[in-house]
């Protein structure tokens, strides 16, 4: 089946299911929705240097089900699983403070601060932590790289309706 590119970057291409195919070759993968079974893929979360006990606590916005929709406006998935926002890190390389910078200020619309850090963690480190990382890009927002990270206890086998497309 040939990819109907509806987005393409240096780094991933979004065709018209909203399915991202990544890597160096653009060979790999991610369906919305899905879980990203990739152990390799890097997962990023900002925070301060100081650990704060309500931020493992589920706010409003981690409740909120995620949708995900076509090119016509049809729901093509929706996450309704809470979890905690991540984002992916498709060129690990890039991980440095002015990378962090640019995210903290465009991606999350936030103003920077001295004391933000980048937390990264690989796919596999985080399954092995208790957690499952989900694709779940947030679309009226344009954050086409975010994921939510959910706790394997409440995670259930879930097929995406476009594999089958």
């Amino acid at each position: 089946m040939e990819k109907d590119i509806r987005f393409a970057h240096k780094l991933y291409d979004i065709d018209s299911c909203f399915i991202l195919y990544y890597g160096e070759n653009k060979d790999k993968v991610l369906y919305p929705c899905e879980q990203i079974t990739d152990p390799e893929m890097c997962l990023g979360v900002v925070g301060n240097s100081k650990l704060n006990p309500r931020a493992f606590k589920f706010s409003g916005r981690d409740r909120n089900p995620i949708k995900v929709s076509g090119p016509t406006g049809d729901v093509l998935c929706t996450l309704e699983l809470p979890g905690k926002s991540a984002m992916m890190i498709l060129n690990p390389e890039d991980c440095s403070k002015a990378m962090l910078q640019d995210f903290v200020t465009n991606d999350l619309n936030g103003n920077y601060d001295r004391h933000d850090n980048l937390y990264t963690a690989t796919v596999a480190q985080i399954n092995e932590a208790g957690w499952q990382a989900v694709w779940a890009p947030l679309q009226l927002e344009r954050k086409i790289k975010h994921a939510r990270l959910v706790p394997q206890t409440t995670m259930i086998p879930v097929v995406s309706p476009l594999k089958q497309i």
